[in-house]
């Protein structure tokens, strides 16, 4: 967005018919702009930094990925749903929206990319492993993983189900940028 000190954490919607503006997201109206405990990158202004956005047709939401900052699920009225992120260094008024663990084996995703909605309603993205641990994890490794969602109005739990490339490590490690897709067709993970 022009005229702003920010960047990355605007979402637009524009028709590709018309080249009209539809609507607007501002991610710095509803999520917390000082938390740095993921890593802060520069001076602060790509405090989210946005690397991908699907539509959820189940609800009419969005899921922004912010490298920074974890998943935000977002009505398409700018309201927070959830966030899904390790809970460290949220301010008091945001403890609602930070998705309850649920499962005995899980880990948190860092620096993510390419969530996706997989049939059953659960969510699949690509866990880079970036700033993992807050910085102090005992070695780096990415991943492709699966996690069940059951939302609140407000929040909700969260349970890991699936992963893939942890044990891989560095051979697999990929710090940022990537992708993973569910083939419906051949039933596997890309």
């Amino acid at each position: 967005k022009i005229g702003i000190d920010t960047f990355e954490d605007f979402i637009i919607e524009i028709d590709r018919n018309s080249g009209l503006i539809g609507n607007v997201w501002d991610l710095r109206e509803i999520l917390q702009m000082d938390r740095y405990t993921f890593q802060k990158i520069d001076d602060g202004s790509d405090w989210f930094h946005a690397n991908a956005i699907i539509h959820d047709p189940r609800d009419n939401s969005i899921i922004v990925s912010g490298q920074t900052q974890g998943l935000a699920k977002i009505s398409w009225q700018n309201e927070l749903k959830w966030i899904l992120a390790p809970h460290d260094g949220w301010d008091d008024k945001y403890k609602d929206y930070l998705l309850e663990v649920k499962s005995d084996i899980f880990e948190w995703s860092w620096g993510q990319h390419a969530p996706q909605i997989l049939n059953n309603g659960n969510l699949i993205q690509f866990d880079n492993g970036w700033g993992r641990e807050f910085g102090n994890a005992k070695y780096n490794y990415s991943r492709a993983v699966e996690y069940k969602i059951e939302e609140n109005p407000i929040g909700g739990e969260i349970s890991q189900v699936w992963q893939y490339g942890k044990d891989r490590g560095e051979e697999m490690f990929s710090p940022f940028i990537s992708d993973v897709d569910f083939l419906e067709d051949s039933q596997t993970v890309f």
